[in-house]
């Protein structure tokens, strides 16, 4: 069964491999551009971009929406379980989450040059084209950008867990504000 703590930390995660995934995919792009004369990226419409930040907004969005869920309901209970949940998720190593969106971000970037490609001529030459033209520079680029944002969003995480008591109890100030008719 789905929880919002699950479906929480499942959004978070995959927030971070997509961030990670556009973040590369022109990382490889722009460095493709300098490096290499020409790259296997050039002369692809990356309409998989457009298509990752949609994907990533809706994510976003639930991530959102389940830790106020969280929130509401540690208000009304009175049980801390948005901390419990981000406690269990977090860790106290960053070691875990970077793994988890290092290893998606490295399916989800070829996937996103798999479906560009395969949208240009149908044809994949192969795993070093879909990383830019070079293996060793896409994996590199990948790696190092899914590791920024994992520690960011580990960060960010963390930050949230220190201040849950103060997001709960700004909730309940807004739940309260907006049962006396929002009033000033």
């Amino acid at each position: 069964m789905l929880t919002f703590g699950r479906v929480f930390v499942a959004t978070t995660v995959l927030f971070s491999v997509c961030l990670a995934a556009l973040l590369a995919h022109v990382g490889i792009d722009f460095a493709g551009n300098m490096i290499l004369s020409h790259d296997a990226y050039d002369d692809v419409r990356h309409v998989s971009r457009a298509g990752v930040v949609a994907f990533e907004a809706l994510v976003a969005l639930g991530s959102v929406v389940s830790a106020l869920s969280l929130a509401a309901l540690e208000l009304q209970s009175g049980n801390a379980q948005l901390r419990a949940i981000l406690r269990r998720s977090v860790g106290r190593a960053p070691a875990g989450f970077v793994l988890r969106v290092v290893a998606g971000s490295l399916v989800a970037l070829p996937a996103m040059e798999c479906f560009d490609t395969l949208a240009r001529d149908g044809n994949v030459a192969g795993l070093a084209d879909l990383l830019g033209g070079s293996l060793a520079l896409g994996l590199a680029i990948t790696v190092a950008c899914a590791g920024a944002v994992a520690l960011g969003v580990w960060n960010a995480m963390h930050l949230l867990l220190r201040s849950c008591r103060a997001l709960v109890a700004a909730l309940g100030a807004l739940i309260l504000r907006l049962e006396r008719g929002g009033g000033r």
